[in-house]
């Protein structure tokens, strides 16, 4: 009886070894997934934020040279006026 007994004890304790190992094998696997789905969800998220300020720049670009050039035409227009101004003067 002790010897069968034991011999299910030992079974017992080998399965719930196994099944730890077991279960620690899959909690490492699925760690590494998550970790792997987090590394490309930030890589995405930088490379779209990037994207975004690049867009940003040629618009902030395009802007300023709208406005520079309006303001040039402004400027000529008005050094035009000035010099009528003068010469009718």
């Amino acid at each position: 009886m002790d010897k069968k007994k034991e011999q299910g004890l030992e079974k017992m304790n080998k399965e719930l070894s196994d099944a730890r190992h077991t279960a620690k094998d899959a909690f490492e696997k699925l760690r590494e997934e998550g970790l792997g789905s987090q590394k490309k969800l930030l890589s995405d998220a930088e490379a779209q934020a990037s994207a975004m300020l690049q867009k940003a720049r040629e618009e902030l670009r395009t802007e300023t040279e709208r406005a520079t050039r309006a303001l040039r035409a402004d400027a000529e227009k008005f050094s035009e006026e000035i010099v009528r101004k003068l010469v009718k003067a």
